[in-house]
């Protein structure tokens, strides 16, 4: 007996087959229930489903669902009064929405108008501000010089700190080639050595005349400058007291209101580490730059303490490196580091000096001169240790300042309105 070999395949079994028809019909349907194609079409189907679902997802993720509609507030029936509680609400949403949202939408235009008036008028008010220094800066130089027709004598008080930053140099030559008495004045000797206002006393009477002074004792100092005017110009009528800001030129004027008259403060000095230690210009760039500066002046003297042992830091390190062991040791940033240590000399937890050229001198001082020194300790006797700087160069004159104009200005704010317009 034959088995057919695709009855095998088929796992039919043993079979007899007796007939070829009706193996034909087997075969033919053997064909038909392949497993190989009913397998391709399973992924194929899969594929599709797999895809349809894709799109649905990103279609529901993409859709827009409506929004949906205010529901009206309705009182349950059961409610007592329910008519007159239905009223009260339509009334309150008719009044929501008639007058209060009206209402703010009124106030919130009303904040953006005032903001934008607020921004406008803090614009004008730093505009009104630079121009009042520009035409004080002004004002304060031609007074310095139209003075020399004026005056009689003149008083120019100094910083005892830095008294060769605070000099006027352009002035100091005009009144002295008018042949015009001039009296150099150190004011402020309690803040600095002895040693260092006797050293600036010396320097500066190569110069001209000069006195030490302590303005908080009133006796004494009215006492010393009444000494040296008497003996530097004794026919004066009008002396004039010029000087930078914050030197102390009030508190002169006060001895003798009659015969001595403050001239309006330097503004027109260009603003320098010099002056911004002492505070008599205001310090507008980064306060980083100012400390470099100011750590780059410091010196040392035989015997004294130097800014490196009074802070606790290795010797001879850059301003950089200082500023950022500081920080370490203060546990803070670098600039801020910078910040504190121009506050500990702005507010006088450390003291500090200029220290004065060698200049030696035979002169001997007067008894009201002597008493005045008594105010300022000498160096050994001094409880706080003092940071020593080099002396600053003469301030310079901002000439920008004094030569701004405002024309091209006000044509270009014309323009713009117009443009606005």
């Amino acid at each position: 007996m034959i088995i057919n070999p695709v009855l095998r395949s088929f796992n039919l079994g043993p079979c007899f087959v007796n007939s070829t028809k009706h193996s034909q019909s087997i075969i033919k349907m053997g064909r038909i229930k392949s497993k190989r194609s009913s397998l391709k079409m399973g992924q194929v189907i899969r594929k599709k489903a797999k895809a349809k679902k894709e799109r649905e997802r990103k279609l529901y993720k993409h859709k827009q669902m409506p929004k949906k509609g205010r529901k009206n507030l309705i009182a349950p029936m059961s409610l007592p009064n329910r008519e007159q509680i239905a009223e009260e609400v339509h009334q309150s949403s008719e009044f929501l929405q008639n007058v209060m949202k009206p209402l703010a939408s009124q106030v919130s235009a009303s904040i953006d108008n005032s903001y934008d008036s607020q921004l406008k008028s803090m614009k004008q008010e730093i505009k009104d501000k630079y121009h009042e220094r520009v035409d004080q800066a002004i004002q304060s130089y031609n007074t310095a010089f139209n003075a020399l027709q004026e005056y009689d004598a003149f008083i120019e008080v100094l910083d005892a700190r830095d008294p060769s930053a605070c000099r006027f140099l352009a002035a100091e030559g005009s009144i002295l080639g008018e042949k015009k008495p001039l009296i150099i004045l150190i004011n402020k000797i309690d803040m600095v050595p002895r040693e260092a206002v006797v050293g600036w006393l010396n320097e500066l009477r190569r110069t001209a005349p000069s006195v030490a002074l302590m303005g908080i004792d009133q006796e004494t100092s009215e006492k010393c400058l009444r000494s040296i005017i008497e003996s530097v110009c004794p026919k004066a009528n009008k002396i004039a007291v010029m000087g930078l800001p914050n030197v102390g030129k009030s508190t002169i004027c006060a001895y003798n209101t009659r015969l001595l008259n403050e001239l309006p403060a330097f503004s027109f000095a260009i603003a320098s580490e010099e002056l911004s230690l002492m505070q008599t210009v205001v310090w507008t760039d980064p306060m980083y730059h100012l400390a470099l500066a100011t750590i780059n002046r410091a010196v040392s003297t035989p015997e004294q303490p130097d800014f490196y042992s009074i802070y606790g830091l290795p010797d001879n390190e850059s301003p950089e490196a200082v500023l950022s062991l500081l920080a370490q040791k203060w546990s803070v940033k670098p600039k801020s580091a910078a910040k504190l240590l121009m506050e500990h000399f702005w507010n006088g937890s450390q003291k500090w000096f200029c220290v004065p050229p060698p200049v030696k001198s035979n002169k001997s001082e007067n008894d009201a001169q002597l008493a005045a020194l008594e105010f300022s300790r000498p160096m050994d006797l001094c409880l706080d240790p003092f940071v020593q700087f080099t002396a600053g160069q003469a301030f310079q004159i901002n000439e920008e300042l004094l030569g701004e104009t405002f024309e091209e200005e006000d044509e270009e704010e014309e323009e713009g309105t117009e443009e606005e317009k």
